[in-house]
């Protein structure tokens, strides 16, 4: 069960910018959008719809009750936050640092995925 788990304890970068700027070891795929068009990539446009359909549902449900109120401003997570900040300031993409960029694009890169490149890292395939 331990070799299920490894993927989730590693650091992974983020995909090249073009085929062209591929270094030899990087094998994810570069997502539609990526680098500088979030909204055209469709898992985040479609997280960040509903993140923000369900965050004003919990508003309206909550009619001046503080607790649910909290619970509707808490569901945010930050690429929501990030994509909110580019929907307000399109400019900021270009000031957004590494770590940001990274938190940004995390949810186009699924668990199955980082499994599988997992395994098919020669570094991995050695240690067998």
């Amino acid at each position: 069960s331990a070799g299920l788990a490894a993927p989730l304890l590693l650091h992974f970068d983020l995909p090249p910018d073009s085929e062209a700027a591929r270094a030899p070891q990087q094998r994810r795929s570069i997502p539609p959008g990526y680098p500088n068009h979030p909204f055209e990539n469709p898992e985040l446009k479609a997280r960040f719809d509903a993140i923000t359909r369900h965050k004003r549902e919990m508003e309206r449900a909550s009619r001046g009750s503080v607790r649910t109120l909290q619970e509707a401003l808490s569901v945010e997570d930050k690429s929501w936050s990030l994509m909110r900040k580019l929907l307000r300031d399109p400019a900021s993409l270009y000031k957004l640092t590494l770590r940001e960029r990274q938190e940004l694009w995390s949810p186009t890169f699924k668990y199955r995925e980082q499994y599988t490149r997992f395994w098919q890292a020669p570094v991995t395939l050695f240690m067998l």
